[in-house]
């Protein structure tokens, strides 16, 4: 643990029973080729964007999509799609 700082590393349970992993990134040009390549530098080296791209798609098969579902309370309280125009009106 001592270079904990200077590489990506996860701690990962329920891979063994009663065991705990500690995984390092040992290569992370091969992770960030996974990633999308309109992404900014630093976006990549997210850890985040290192455990979703790297693990849970690539190792897991489990891909991120984004799902859109109702507002809980309802329309009215729904966020607004014309209201960055209205908040920021373009000047003639």
């Amino acid at each position: 643990l001592d270079s904990a700082g200077q590489k990506t590393q996860f701690l990962a349970l329920g891979l063994a029973p009663e065991r705990a992993h500690l995984l390092t990134l040992e290569d992370r040009t091969a992770i960030e080729a996974l990633m999308p390549s309109d992404q900014p530098n630093a976006w990549k080296r997210l850890d985040v964007s290192v455990l979703q791209y790297g693990i849970l798609d690539h190792v897991f098969g489990i891909e991120f999509r984004v799902v859109v579902l109702p507002h809980p309370l309802g329309p009215q309280l729904a966020p607004d799609p014309d209201i960055r125009a209205r908040a920021f009106p373009r000047q003639p």
